[in-house]
């Protein structure tokens, strides 16, 4: 067998394991326990209460969210909604129509189509048609790994807010003030995430794209309070408030620096009892200045003029997920970008072989893998320790740019 024939047939075996992988997750995410719907239930409910007129408010009402959970013949009823802007409540009402399992299986299809749209805009704005390697690891980093596993058995947005990221990341690079603006206002009104990106704007001078994206966000913020009503608005900033104050984010045991702090200083007698010295007040400061500094040090690092920002953008993405404070296994399907761009770095400075791919293996898997953390303290945080690694090497001044697109594309690894 030929060198050539050799190289074919171990890319027709990656791509087969791939692909196979890849059904697999799609298997295991769209299995259902009839009448539980994780994560879905929470937005389904939300949706359904807003369809049927159905005193909106109580979406921000425990209780009163639970009962009409429990009404809708849902058994998650340990869902809640204060974490979730009104917004949110918009995005499932086309699906009520159905019954609450065929609707998450909807809403599951299309989640892996979006994937799967971004992966083919990803490979054409980043110049990877020809790239099979290159293709290859990013399909697997993308849609044969744990966030994105969890996002379909929880039924969550995140796959959607990943093509908003990369609608914003093409924004940016392009100059194109309008892409950037509403796909950053999307980020916002959904979730509140992406607002690190606003002071990134601003230190770029780019003061067209911030304005579009406050504008945005402020007509789409008016249109749902005029469908919702300013009592629900009202509702889900004082329950909103009311979790700052009883430090819920804070016992959750979650990959995120809120949680990691809050494991140890914040002391709740049936899910947090194992503190070190019960300081609410020492992890909500640890939090916020290790926020304040973490975020100058990734703005500083911003090069010269005319260089592509990579490691600047993706380095705040990092951090949004850091310091969301309900951070879990399903966001981290957001720092995909991020390591596939820094692995391109890689592959394209570096000899490939066992030992240099141990070290990025290893990250890799810390923050997208397929395990389960437990309780115990320090294994519990491992994604949170990745993806610290991972902002640590974004924001180091040895990594550099690569072309206009954003990445770094290198002959080594198609070798």
């Amino acid at each position: 067998m030929n060198e050539i024939s050799k190289k074919g047939w171990i890319r027709k075996i990656a791509v087969a394991g791939a692909f196979c992988l890849f059904v697999l997750v799609i298997y295991l995410g769209m299995r259902s326990t009839p009448g539980r719907l994780s994560d879905f239930t929470g937005y389904y409910t939300a949706s359904s209460i807003l369809a049927h007129r159905t005193s909106i408010p109580d979406m921000y009402r425990d209780e009163l969210f639970t009962d009409q959970v429990r009404k809708l013949g849902l058994r998650d009823t340990g869902m809640v909604m204060y974490v979730n802007p009104p917004p949110v409540s918009l995005i499932m009402v086309p699906l009520v129509g159905l019954d609450p399992e065929k609707a998450k299986l909807v809403w599951n299809s299309l989640s892996v189509c979006i994937a799967l749209l971004i992966y083919l805009l990803y490979t054409r704005w980043s110049g990877l048609s020809d790239l099979f390697w290159h293709k290859l690891l990013l399909f697997g980093l993308l849609v044969c790994t744990l966030p994105f596993l969890r996002n379909l058995q929880r039924g969550q947005v995140y796959i959607l807010m990943l093509l908003f990221v990369l609608m914003l990341w093409r924004g940016i690079l392009t100059r194109n003030d309008l892409l950037t603006g509403i796909s950053l206002a999307l980020l916002l009104l959904l979730k509140y995430f992406g607002w690190m990106f606003i002071i990134f704007l601003a230190i770029e001078r780019r003061w067209r794209a911030v304005a579009i994206a406050v504008l945005v966000f402020f007509l789409g913020s008016a249109a749902t309070l005029y469908v919702v009503g300013g009592e629900t608005y009202a509702a889900h900033v004082q329950r909103l408030f009311s979790s700052f104050a009883s430090y819920d984010a804070a016992i959750t045991g979650l990959p995120n620096v809120a949680a990691f702090f809050g494991k140890f200083l914040v002391y709740h007698s049936q899910w947090n009892t194992g503190v070190l010295v019960d300081s609410p007040g020492l992890a909500t400061a640890l939090t916020l200045m290790s926020l304040l500094a973490m975020l100058v040090v990734t703005l500083r690092k911003r090069q010269v003029e005319g260089e592509p920002p990579g490691r600047t953008f993706f380095g705040l993405l990092v951090l949004g997920v850091l310091f969301t404070p309900m951070a879990a296994e399903h966001h981290f399907i957001l720092l995909v970008l991020p390591l596939f761009f820094l692995l391109e770095h890689f592959f394209a400075t570096g000899e490939i072989h066992f030992i240099t791919l141990a070290l990025p293996g290893i990250l890799v898997y810390s923050i997208l893998g397929w395990y389960d953390v437990g309780g115990a303290p320090l294994i519990a945080f491992v994604r949170l320790f990745g993806s610290v690694a991972l902002w640590v090497l974004l924001v180091r001044r040895g990594v550099q740019e690569g072309t206009s697109s954003g990445v770094v594309i290198g002959p080594s690894i198609d070798k």
